[in-house]
């Protein structure tokens, strides 16, 4: 019986936990590119989205690391961002499958997402 009434205090604990630390409120939606979008040698990719939390959002961060790309947009503080970064891509870039786009949003609290995306040079 002690053993039963030990399980059963650990699953509301752990309940409690769960919706107390709950769902941050951050969310990131990245409208453009698509997944597997193809571009080429001189293009410019347009990421696009919206981010949005209950708190604030501190600042986007944007990473293509086959491109050299590591741009953040800070000190935002507004509870809904929509951004917008173009990036160009060197006439000279070789052509390459599966280059990972990931822009992360970061709130006041600490707390982040992340959203990868995957484009085409062709």
């Amino acid at each position: 019986m002690n053993k039963a009434i030990t399980i059963l205090s650990l699953c509301i604990a752990v309940l409690f936990l769960q919706s107390c630390g709950g769902d941050s409120g951050l969310t990131l939606t990245v409208s453009t590119p698509t997944e597997g979008q193809s571009f080429a040698p001189g293009d410019v990719i347009p990421i696009a989205g919206t981010t949005s939390d209950d708190v604030a959002i501190s600042s986007i961060q944007f990473t293509i690391s086959r491109l050299g790309i590591n741009e953040t947009f800070p000190g935002m503080l507004n509870q809904r961002e929509d951004f917008l970064l173009n990036v160009t891509i060197d006439p000279m870039t070789p052509l390459e499958d599966d280059i990972e786009i990931v822009v992360v949003s970061f709130d006041d609290e600490g707390n982040t997402e992340e959203v990868k995306r995957k484009i085409n040079i062709r």
